[in-house]
Formats: structure tokens, C-alpha cells, sequence
């Protein structure tokens, strides 16, 4: 069929090769966190993945909210200031919906559960 365009790549597809979410313990929060630094991956964020393992999450640089239109079910998101430090925690984000924070400079989207595991305050990073 002309013009017709098959599904939205997977977010391991667009990013470049995982890293691990630490908390400032150096606990693993996520063994596979993909960054979205280029625009294409940036755009497509988790569009395109029907769902998240629960060692899985996206970390989306310079961003202050996402939108979760057109996704297949909840996702956890966490908002982090320009120090790592998470500055709010939405665990259950349905679809259709936008979230953000005052002071966010980074965002990572998860599987539902992850919000469980971080705190206001805590500090995360990518190791590896």
C-alpha cells in the first residue's frame, strides 16, 4: 500500500548503546537507560515501545516535561534539576497526558514501579 509507514522503531533502536541508572549509592535503578540526545530520539521518546522492561528506562536531556499521547499504557517519569537531583516523581502517568516540573533540566521515563525506588531529593546519574 503506497504511502503507508510501517510502526515507530523501539527506543533501543534510535538511541546509542545502553547505560545504567545509579542512585547516589551506586544502587542500579536501570541496567538499560538509553539517552535521547539527537532529535529523532528525542521526538519519538518511548512512542514506538509498547513497554518497558523493568531493568529499562529513557533519559531525555534538556527537557522540562513530556507528553504521554499516544502511548499504549502508564509510564513512572522523574524529574531531575541540573545536578541530578530529583525534584519530583510521577509513578503512574497515564496515556494522554503531560507532566513537568519548575527547575527540570532532565527527565527520565520508566516502567511504572521505577517511582517506587526514587525519592525527592536523591541523586541520579548514568554510569557506564
Amino acid at each position: 500500500m503506497a504511502g503507508r509507514r510501517g510502526p515507530l522503531p523501539r527506543v533501543d533502536r534510535v538511541c546509542p548503546a545502553a547505560v545504567a541508572l545509579v542512585d547516589g549509592d551506586g544502587t542500579r535503578l536501570a541496567a538499560r537507560t538509553y539517552v535521547a540526545e539527537r532529535w529523532w530520539a528525542r521526538a519519538l521518546g518511548l512512542l514506538g515501545t509498547r513497554a518497558l522492561a523493568p531493568d529499562e528506562a529513557l533519559w531525555i536531556p534538556r527537557c522540562r516535561r513530556v507528553h504521554t499521547w499516544g502511548m499504549g499504557g502508564p509510564i513512572a517519569v522523574v524529574f531531575l534539576d541540573a545536578d541530578g537531583v530529583v525534584v519530583r516523581v510521577a509513578d503512574h502517568v497515564p496515556p494522554w497526558r503531560i507532566v513537568g516540573a519548575r527547575g527540570v533540566r532532565t527527565v527520565v521515563e520508566g516502567p511504572v514501579g521505577l517511582g517506587h525506588r526514587v525519592r525527592v531529593g536523591d541523586r541520579l546519574r548514568r554510569s557506564g
